[in-house]
């Protein structure tokens, strides 16, 4: 649930920072054009200025409008069933668990016990 939520408010933190960061862009790169446009009298020169501020203008347009920046929602997150949940069943898990600790506890107890007890060797008789 909270999952969900985080992954749709992320998405959308995104989506604003990006078209944000698109407008300021726009408008530093429009401002630059009407700058070099004032300076420039050459008539070829001022219609590619004026076509670059046109384009900077319609990026500006679309990072204001659309709400779906950067990233296209196609399906929101959105927390699980509770009906549908199936994996861990805790019933199944405590009784697979049981046997499982016993084997462990056992095995543990019997590899202490073979290194604690003291080694017998065998005596071999001469005569």
């Amino acid at each position: 649930m909270i999952a969900s939520k985080w992954a749709n408010e992320l998405v959308s933190k995104i989506n604003l920072e990006s078209r944000t960061r698109a407008r300021d862009r726009a408008d530093a790169a429009i401002s630059y054009l009407k700058s070099e446009l004032m300076q420039t009298q050459d008539v070829g020169t001022r219609e590619a200025v004026n076509r670059l501020i046109e384009v900077q203008i319609r990026q500006r347009m679309l990072a204001n409008v659309s709400q779906e920046y950067a990233f296209r929602i196609v399906d929101r997150a959105t927390p699980p069933d509770r009906a549908e949940y199936i994996w861990p069943s805790y019933k199944l898990l405590l009784l697979l668990w049981i046997p499982v600790s016993l084997i462990i506890g056992v095995a543990i107890a019997l590899s202490i016990e073979l290194f604690r007890s003291p080694r017998v060797s065998a005596v071999t008789l001469t005569g």
